[in-house]
């Protein structure tokens, strides 16, 4: 079967789902994380998505969660800004570390895509999803 996606150059911003399950590791119960958006389809309605299971994130705390999320949106949003990179270089080791692993994996499953236009150091970035 084929598969239509539609590509919007629109801006939804990511945040972080969070449910408590057991985790297989320890045994004991703690927070699965995903990492969402919140849109209107067609008919205005709001709607939610799930963009990527991040999975258990131990020893993260809230804080470090609203920083993560914030450097994905703004690298999403403004991924040719160079105050991006001045804000990047500021967080804590752990924040770059799950930024970095969050955002190749939204790349790498498609969930994010990059276009490159005629100048290199300008890029658009545009969400996918399945129509």
């Amino acid at each position: 079967m084929l598969e239509v996606w539609q590509i919007v150059p629109t801006f939804a911003a990511m945040y972080f789902k969070v449910s408590i399950q057991t985790n297989p590791a320890t045994g004991a119960p703690s927070g699965y994380y995903r990492l969402a958006e919140s849109y209107r389809n067609t008919d205005g309605r709001v709607c939610h998505r799930t963009m990527l299971n991040v999975g258990f994130m131990e020893g993260v705390a809230a804080e470090d969660l609203n920083r993560i999320q914030k450097l994905i949106n703004h690298k999403i949003q403004w991924s040719s800004n160079k105050t991006f990179k001045i804000e990047y270089e500021k967080e804590s080791l752990i924040i770059q570390q799950w930024y970095r692993e969050l955002y190749a994996r939204l790349v790498h499953e498609k969930k994010v895509l990059r276009l490159f236009v005629w100048n290199v150091e300008k890029t658009i970035t545009f969400v996918l999803w399945k129509k």
